[in-house]
């Protein structure tokens, strides 16, 4: 280490009595290295344990109580402890992976935004109320990806509004009315699909007084540009009569089938009745579905009604099968039947002509789905009575493996750390 002469000169003298000369102007010292206190080096601390934020809904004979809970993974050794979760309202997680998330209230107008520490201690943030745009629940927010930290949206069903608000600030900003077809009898039915520079609202018809086994006669798709946040164009389709949305892959192609369970009730009633096995789509910088492409399910799975349409990725989806004999329904005991797990999943790589079941599964009851989680497909898969709730993670060879057994019923969960 290159010492100034003046200071070395000082040393010396300090130390030991040597005097220097005036005339040397270049002369220096190595001093002894247990002399010099080497700087300091930061010290990077190590990353944050895995750990995982859920919500759950336990039922009781009075009731349901929600328990917003971490946990360090999601595989079987890993245990949800009540005690050390926090009593909220019935809700379902939601947003970006991350320490910073929200909740959307099932039976509230409300979102609120969370903070979880590395050890799993919840820090409650502000909470957004739509009471006064007519909201009734907010849950479907949990459905729909943030689209951007300063707007987001989600559908209301009941009132035939996307709501947009601003997840950044928690602050609502304004709310878009759909067009609703006159359909007298048949109640309207909403979902967003959110892809890059434009929001999709898939909607459908239902009759409550046929026990929700006719639907009607078409589907309607409402495009909304988000620069303005307003309807770009309405179109109607008579191809499908239930329009769900099943995923957008990386280029922004949208894709669309009916919930599993109208194509299960045609399946099971017949024409007329529930929804033909139809694969839609709407293709990058369109704002319609795509009139060429029209896909019928039912024939890539040996003629079963099938629905459910969930893309893993650019290339693959899975597909909910009814299968008949698993529940032996027929349309006088329907009412009872619906709920019973009558369904197979199925892998489709798109565009082939055949889907593979996936191997040594159990059969699943209608409305399962399946979510990516820290890069892992995985199913949350309730009991009968909804009691407890079996993470079951999608292997590379197709099957699924338990893990996480959480109380309760749970449809979502986000990586935290």
């Amino acid at each position: 280490m290159k010492i100034h002469r003046a200071l070395v000169c000082w040393c010396l003298a300090a130390s030991f009595g040597v005097g220097c000369s005036g005339d040397d102007a270049t002369a220096v010292a190595e001093l002894e290295p247990s002399s010099v206190t080497a700087p300091s080096t930061p010290v990077t601390p190590p990353p944050p344990a895995p750990l995982y934020v859920g919500a759950t809904r336990v039922f009781t004979p009075e009731g349901s109580q929600g328990y917003l809970f971490a946990v360090p993974s999601l595989d079987s050794d890993a245990s949800v402890d009540l005690r050390r979760s926090v009593e909220i309202q019935d809700a379902w997680v939601f947003g970006s992976p991350g320490p910073d998330f929200f909740t959307a209230t099932i039976f509230e107008p409300t979102i609120v935004r969370w903070h979880v520490t590395p050890e799993g201690e919840f820090v409650k943030g502000p909470t957004l109320s739509f009471a006064n745009q007519g909201v009734s629940g907010t849950y479907t927010a949990a459905a729909t990806p943030l689209y951007s930290d300063e707007k987001s949206y989600f559908v209301d069903a009941g009132s035939l509004q996307v709501v947009v608000w601003n997840p950044r600030e928690m602050v609502f900003l304004r709310t878009i009315q759909l067009p609703e077809a006159p359909m007298p009898g048949f109640e309207p039915t909403a979902e967003l699909t959110v892809r890059d520079g434009q929001v999709l609202v898939s909607m459908m018809w239902t009759s409550a007084d046929s026990g929700f086994t006719r639907n009607g006669d078409r589907v309607r798709l409402v495009a909304i540009d988000p620069a303005t946040d307003t309807i770009s164009q309405v179109t109607d389709d008579t191809r499908c009569a239930s329009l769900s949305p099943a995923g957008v892959t990386s280029d922004g192609t949208a894709y669309f089938s009916p919930w599993d369970y109208h194509a299960a009730v045609r399946g099971v009633f017949g024409q007329g009745f529930g929804s033909a096995s139809c694969g839609l789509r709407v293709i990058p910088a369109a704002s319609t579905l795509d009139q060429g492409y029209d896909v019928d399910l039912s024939a890539l799975v040996g003629g079963r009604p099938a629905g459910g349409l969930q893309l893993l990725n650019d290339e693959e989806a899975l597909l909910h099968v009814w299968h008949d004999e698993l529940v032996d329904a027929a349309p006088e005991t329907w009412s009872e039947q619906r709920s019973e797990p009558g369904y197979k999943w199925y892998r489709w790589r798109l565009g082939s002509a055949e889907a593979t079941e996936l191997p040594d599964q159990a059969p699943s009851a209608e409305g399962s789905a399946w979510r990516s989680v820290d890069g892992r497909v995985i199913s949350f898969a309730n009991n009968a009575e909804y009691s407890e709730t079996t993470l079951i993670s999608l292997d590379d060879t197709g099957r699924g493996q338990p893990g996480l057994i959480v109380p309760g019923w749970i449809v979502t969960m986000l990586k935290a750390y």
